[in-house]
C-alpha cells in the first residue's frame, strides 16, 4: 500500500557543507536503523566536528534532549 516512495531528505549544499557532516547526517539517514549511529556515537563525532566551535555547550544540551526524547518514544 505503501508503494516504493522513498524517504524525504533534505537538499544540501554540498558546496558550503562540511564532508564529515554530510557523512554523519547520510549514516543518520540510513534506511537500515542497525547501520544509524547512536547518540552516544553522534556525540562522539559532533564534538570532533566541533572541537573549534565554543558553542558546545548548547550541541550537548540539544543531543542530550534529543536522547531523552527518543528514549520516551521508545517507552511509549
Amino acid at each position: 500500500m505503501y508503494g516504493t516512495k522513498s524517504a524525504y531528505r533534505p537538499l544540501l549544499d554540498l558546496d558550503n557543507c562540511d564532508e564529515g557532516v554530510i557523512q554523519v547526517m547520510k549514516k543518520c539517514w540510513s534506511e537500515e536503523p542497525t547501520e544509524r549511529p547512536d547518540f552516544q556515537t553522534l556525540k562522539s563525532i559532533i564534538r570532533k566536528l566541533n572541537k573549534e566551535n565554543e558553542s558546545g555547550n548548547i550541541l550537548d544540551n540539544l543531543l542530550s534532549r534529543m536522547e531523552q526524547y527518543a528514549n520516551n518514544l521508545e517507552g511509549v
